[in-house]
């Protein structure tokens, strides 16, 4: 059986129910960032980390896929029907991104028209062609949870926040339990309050955007980030980040992709293989979603700012999809 002839996800056998937090898996583990749709790259990853097509490892190792599985590549429906078919046959674990949560939310943006059929699809994009298709994705995705953990490492797409996953214990699922939350926060704000005021509060006080997307704080002036004008900017969560366990996440941009995110300093400058903060936190997300810009420019098949990496688990290595590698440095801010 090849990724092509994978099961749909409607014919997969039916999963727990929802959970914000779940458990990792004892042994060896490869920790895949933010995929973005890149079925080509995520290929070609695979392989060079020594799986099969369904996620089977010679030496019994596991993938744990960080988020963000959809959006702005060339075919997101492929990375999660490759995705799931691996979680069904206990090969995989995976989170939900902010990308993810937008799509199970029914919010309308411009990276997921191939989904919803709002707007225009770029040309390399595949697009959801009926409503099963639809719903296959969305009912593999919703079933995601947060944050994952044992007693060494935890992984989160975006931020770790112990009162944020506590809040969201018995939600009956995400998209619920984010409007759930977005309405007792629409509640609370005061009558004059302004659009930076209201933006900030329902991106830093509800839990499931914090732990999706991280804390975010007033920018000193606008800026151009993701094709859009924006007057919020991200903080470094991780610089609070004490924690003797190792925390793996995505979303936080390592390679600056012109015309999308510019280089801020606050994850570049840092060499690609060191951890950030002064505890083991580990960004893995090195800009493969930002292939679709290289593509809007002419290099359809390259080459490419960004790549795709894992993170390789209790080895602290890195691979990436062009094959190389190399060792992760712990050597806390300051040190």
């Amino acid at each position: 059986m090849t990724m092509n002839d994978a099961p749909t996800v409607s014919e997969a056998p039916v999963r727990h129910a929802w959970r914000p937090l779940r458990r990792l898996p004892e042994g060896s583990l490869d920790f895949v960032g933010d995929i973005h749709g890149e079925i080509d790259a995520l290929r070609l990853l695979l392989h060079r980390l020594g799986y099969d097509d369904l996620g089977h490892h010679p030496r019994g190792r596991r993938l744990v896929f960080l988020g963000d599985l959809i959006d702005r590549g060339t075919d997101s429906l492929a990375v999660v029907r490759t995705v799931a078919t691996m979680i069904d046959r206990g090969n995989a674990m995976a989170l939900m991104g902010n990308h993810d949560l937008n799509a199970v939310a029914g919010s309308r943006k411009a990276e997921n028209t191939w989904l919803f059929g709002h707007g225009p699809v770029h040309q390399w994009e595949r697009r959801a062609t009926n409503d099963a298709e639809r719903r296959e994705v969305l009912d593999f995705l919703r079933g995601l949870p947060l944050a994952l953990e044992r007693h060494d490492i935890r992984a989160v797409h975006a931020c770790w926040d112990d009162v944020c996953l506590a809040a969201l214990d018995g939600e009956p699922g995400p998209a619920e339990a984010l409007q759930t939350h977005r309405a007792k926060i629409e509640a609370s704000l005061p009558a004059g309050a302004g659009s930076v005021e209201r933006s900030l509060a329902l991106q830093n006080r509800n839990p499931v955007k914090l732990i999706t997307s991280g804390p975010e704080k007033a920018a000193p002036a606008p800026y151009t980030a993701g094709g859009k004008v924006r007057d919020e900017m991200r903080l470094p969560w991780w610089n609070s980040y004490r924690d003797p366990r190792w925390m793996i996440f995505g979303h936080y941009w390592r390679i600056p992709v012109a015309g999308i995110r510019e280089d801020d300093g606050v994850l570049s400058k840092p060499s690609l293989n060191r951890t950030l903060g002064p505890g083991p936190a580990m960004c893995i997300d090195y800009s493969v979603g930002g292939r679709w810009y290289d593509r809007s420019q002419g290099r359809l098949h390259g080459p490419f700012t960004g790549r795709l990496a894992a993170l390789r688990w209790p080895e602290k290595t890195l691979v990436f999809d062009d094959g190389e590698e190399m060792p992760v440095i712990h050597q806390p801010a300051g040190v």
